[in-house]
């Protein structure tokens, strides 16, 4: 076949953007969205085809499932690569701060400025574990606090010490409608005075409302195609991610030498090679199963965002097209293509 007839059917990369955002086990985020947009068509000749389940709390230890495969919606025949880039997010400081109202202090005691101050929430239910709500017999005065235009009420739980006369323990919320935030009032058993009567009142500490400071460092950006995926794979399904080795990508049909049918990691350039033509009208095998936050995340990722850029490419299958076209496949994958290839 001569070389005016060949057709590269995507000449663009065509992109799928996913949000995963996620949070620590004990974190929750009720302003962070999980974003998701359907793919795209560059050029009206390749489609990425996915399923995916959005997850706004992700925890260390969870998979997100996140399915992808590349549909050919041309007239032709097609070759087919992928790639991905990535955007993690991570906060500038994920501490714990204590907020009275006023000020803001960290875990050393310390005065410290909050640019954008986040809620922590609370999922705890005092109740349900035996506790009795006793602020109405809290004598000292409590005042509320605002953040961000909300307004918070401060709740004190009590509960008796299981075979210990007198001794009580305490936990705290604040609450705004129905949402529960963390509180924080210290030790509380040489801090609360309790009288006969059961009034209670606080000696020396000042109820706070916890928050965070939501304001993220500097984006980890990775192309995995510029510069080159480096990473050594966990095994031919398992792939670290190329901004954090904390973040997995779990793939399928995937094999460490060209094989039909199958996908292939071509360490040369970065890309997942489909190995087999797709007849006009079809799919690839499925390629990325879901990805993975590993158990061993600690509370830096709380909040964190991470953003998946899958970029799908597409050529007529004629061999001119896989060495014009693709001249950094391996010379085993280019070889094999060719003989798939429709002359």
């Amino acid at each position: 076949m001569k070389k005016n007839k060949k057709k590269l059917l995507a000449g663009s990369a065509l992109g799928l953007v996913l949000l995963f955002g996620g949070t620590y086990a004990w974190f929750t985020s009720q302003d962070e969205v999980t974003n998701h947009f359907e793919g795209q068509i560059a050029g009206n000749d390749i489609q990425i085809v996915e399923t995916y389940e959005p997850e706004t709390n992700w925890e260390p230890g969870e998979e997100v499932n996140k399915d992808v495969a590349v549909a050919n919606v041309s007239e032709y025949n097609a070759f087919t690569r992928v790639a991905f880039d990535e955007i993690l997010k991570l906060l500038k400081d994920s501490s714990e701060v204590y907020y009275n109202g006023q000020t803001y202090v960290n875990k050393a005691g310390e005065t410290i400025e909050v640019a954008m101050p986040l809620v922590m929430n609370s999922s705890m239910d005092y109740l349900a574990k035996g506790y009795t709500d006793v602020t109405a017999k809290l004598a000292t005065e409590v005042k509320d606090i605002t953040v961000n235009g909300k307004t918070y009420k401060f709740q004190l739980f009590e509960k008796a010490a299981i075979g210990t006369a007198n001794q009580f323990s305490y936990g705290a919320v604040w609450m705004s409608g129905t949402e529960q935030a963390k509180a924080y009032i210290g030790n509380t058993s040489n801090l609360i005075a309790r009288a006969a009567d059961g009034t209670l009142s606080f000696n020396g500490i000042e109820p706070t409302i916890s928050v965070v400071d939501k304001t993220y460092a500097d984006a980890l950006t990775a192309n995995w195609t510029n510069p080159v995926y480096g990473k050594t794979p966990i095994n031919d399904l398992v792939f670290k991610s190329a901004t954090d080795d904390n973040i997995e990508l779990n793939f399928v049909n995937v094999t460490n030498i060209p094989t039909e049918k199958k996908w292939f990691f071509n360490q040369a350039d970065g890309y997942f090679y489909f190995v087999g033509k797709v007849a006009s009208g079809d799919s690839t095998a499925q390629l990325l199963d879901s990805v993975k936050l590993l158990g061993s995340a600690g509370n830096q990722y709380s909040l964190f965002t991470f953003d998946l850029n899958v970029k799908a490419e597409g050529i007529q299958s004629i061999s001119e097209a896989v060495t014009d076209n693709w001249p950094t496949a391996s010379s085993e994958l280019s070889s094999l293509l060719q003989t798939l290839a429709d002359n």
